[in-house]
């Protein structure tokens, strides 16, 4: 893996950039966002940029740091030959990635019950 360094308030990539590799925060905190809307906030341990490196298709996101970060990167080759080697990390990313879904679908319901509300007033 590739250890990257980034200064505040950089893009570490951009929503529609073509993804080949995935990023582990060694410290830091980051944001991940579409637009001014922001999407999720991640800290030391987080993954981020895994699905572009799944299907190959281009970030669906903008992550930008808050503050001075310390990134690995795995390329999408690298991914794989970990996941022959222990096909765990597969099943641990599967769940990343459902508990993400599951957080966003949970913003999502949030935002229509206030839109809901707020149209019966």
């Amino acid at each position: 893996m590739e250890q990257l360094a980034f200064p505040a308030k950089q893009t570490i990539f951009t929503q529609g950039e073509e993804g080949r590799s995935l990023y582990v925060l060694v410290s830091g905190r980051v944001q991940v966002h579409i637009g001014d809307r922001e999407l999720a906030r991640l800290e030391q341990g987080a993954c981020f940029g895994e699905m572009a490196v799944f299907d190959a298709e281009p970030r669906s996101a903008s992550v930008t740091t808050l503050e001075h970060c310390e990134c690995l990167m795995l390329t999408q080759q690298q991914l794989y030959d970990a996941i022959e080697e222990t096909p765990g990390i597969a099943i641990n990313i599967v769940r990343l990635m459902s508990r993400r879904i599951r957080h966003l679908n949970q913003k999502l319901n949030e935002v229509s019950q206030r839109g809901m509300t707020a149209g019966r007033r």
